[in-house]
Order: structure tokens, then sequence, then C-alpha cells
């Protein structure tokens, strides 16, 4: 039996567009958690609100920055400023690692979404760090005053930072069989 020329290629087209069809499939996406630390930077001054740093978002009524903490700036929640909220800059789940705090003459009183915190340091210059369960996965979470003056910083976050899919290298290979197997149609069409 004599094999005609759209046999006789069919084999090898058929190979490369399988084989560039697996190596497409090779290039998916994948995902790396990422953490950064909000540490309001070095200046004191009011912010704009909402205040960004590494892609997170804090906002509040009016936003103020102390000369106390490390490196040098701490936000603050007193009377004027009786929420923070802090949120990913575009929306997005995050969760929180720790944070640190400091309480006015020791007294603490403050809350982290429904975690209230009421020790930790003795002094505005006395920080604590504070590692609250159960916040993983929020997009939003709100520090609330209730008396005195708190300082927070160094709020430690870590979120998925999904790689966007890239260009398959076979892709070019798979569209070249995908080609060739429709001039191959093409081919024994005219022929039959």
């Amino acid at each position: 039996m004599r094999m005609t020329d759209c046999q006789t290629y069919r084999g090898p087209f058929v190979a490369l567009a399988l084989a560039a069809a697996l190596m497409s499939g090779a290039g998916a996406a994948s995902a790396a958690t990422m953490q950064v630390t909000l540490d309001f930077g070095t200046s004191v001054a009011s912010p704009e609100s909402p205040y960004i740093e590494d892609g997170f978002e804090v906002s509040g009524i009016r936003l103020g920055l102390a000369n106390i903490g490390n490196p040098g700036a701490s936000i603050f929640l007193d009377q004027f400023t009786p929420s923070l909220t802090l949120t990913r800059s575009g929306g997005g789940a995050f969760s929180l690692i720790s944070f640190d705090y400091s309480c006015n003459s020791g007294i603490c009183d403050f809350s982290v979404g429904s975690t209230p915190i009421t020790s930790g340091s003795s002094s505005v210059d006395d920080f604590a760090t504070a590692q609250p369960a159960g916040f993983t996965d929020i997009t939003s979470l709100v520090f609330t005053w209730r008396s005195s003056r708190y300082l927070i910083d160094n709020i430690v976050l870590s979120y998925e930072d999904v790689a966007p899919i890239p260009l398959p290298a076979g892709l070019p290979l798979l569209l070249a069989g995908l080609a060739g197997l429709g001039l191959l149609a093409r081919r024994k069409g005219r022929a039959a």
C-alpha cells in the first residue's frame, strides 16, 4: 500500500503540534508570598490620607506621624484620628503578621479589628510587639482608638503576589504546528 504525500508529512506535524501544546502548559502562573513592613518613613508630618507605602494604604480622618519609633516615625491614634483603616492599594487580600505599638503612660486601650489591646508598653517611647491571631486573608484592617494616645509602627504584612502568565516559549511552535495541520487538511481536501 502506497502512502500519499499527505500521509507522509502528517505524522511529524501532529507530533510537532502535540509537543508545542504540552510546552505551552508549562508556563502557568505562580504565586509568591511577599512580606512588607510599613514603617512610616523617617519624616514627621501630617501626611495626606490615604498614606501609601509599599502597596498599602492607611487612611483616617487626620493622619499624624510622631518622631518616635524605629526608624524615626510612627503613626498615631488619638481623639483627632480615632481610627485607621489599612487596605491594599487596588484591593486584594493580605495577612497581618505583627505590629509595634506604644501606649501613653503605660495605659493601653485600643483595638485591632475586634481584638482589644490592653497591655504591652510602659511609656510612649517603649514599644511592644503584638502578633494577634485571626488576621489572615483579610481585605481591610481597622485600628480603633478608645482613650489616650497610641503610636503604631512597623506593621508587618504578607500577601500573595501572583506573577502574570508569561508568553510560553512553545506558543510559536504550537501555532506553526496548527498551521501545518491546516495546510495538510487543505491539501487532503484538494486531493480528494
